[in-house]
């Protein structure tokens, strides 16, 4: 967001020849950042399906358990 906040001086920066580069690299962050948390977030999105998968059913001396449960037991423990 404070990247977006500084958005209207780079732009205005595009009418001078000698700051049209501080515009272009604010679009180089901004682009950098979007990037990195679309790919962040495609991460935990995959961590957690995995995760989610191999707790669907947790079984501890022949007792099937919910991932919940397991979470809170070992919490406790």
């Amino acid at each position: 967001s404070f990247l977006a906040a500084l958005g209207p001086f780079f732009i205005a920066a595009l009418l001078f020849e000698s700051t049209r580069n501080f515009f272009w690299s604010w679009v180089s962050q901004v682009v950098y950042w979007v990037a990195f948390m679309v790919m962040f977030a495609l991460f935990v999105n995959f961590t957690m399906t995995i995760f989610d998968f191999y707790m669907q059913s947790v079984k501890v001396d022949g007792v099937e358990y919910s991932w919940v449960a397991t979470a809170f037991a070992c919490k406790v423990v």
